[in-house]
């Protein structure tokens, strides 16, 4: 049985920290009850949406990008996982890059080249 599938199982929550290569700490893997207080002040959670056409992915509902805390402006479905099973949004912690609707991607670019360089 897939990690995904065992989630239920765990109250439908589980938290993870993978630190960069550079830093010489270790990640951490929580799962249901476990999670108590294992959250940054800030941080919420985003229940795990299940697709019948792909149960072995993690998807996530997405409503909107922020760039220094400003909303970016777009259609707020860009990101809809549709009754059929397509769209939505994939959470896949092996992936080393991001993918994005091209709507989505530009509307992001253009919010960071209005946003100073901190």
């Amino acid at each position: 049985m897939s990690f995904v599938n065992q989630i239920p199982e765990t109250r439908g929550a589980f938290s993870y920290c993978l630190p960069s290569y550079s830093i010489l700490s270790p990640g951490w893997l929580r799962f249901g009850r476990d999670l108590g207080g294992a959250f940054p002040v800030g941080a919420t959670l985003a229940p795990l949406v299940y697709n019948l056409r792909a149960p072995n992915f993690y998807y996530v509902g997405l409503s909107g990008l922020g760039v220094g805390g400003a909303r970016v402006p777009m259609f707020e479905d860009i990101f809809r996982l549709t009754e059929s099973g397509y769209g939505g949004v994939i959470i896949d912690t092996g992936t080393m890059v991001t993918t994005l609707p091209t709507v989505a991607y530009k509307a992001l670019k253009d919010a960071s080249s209005l946003k100073p360089a901190e």
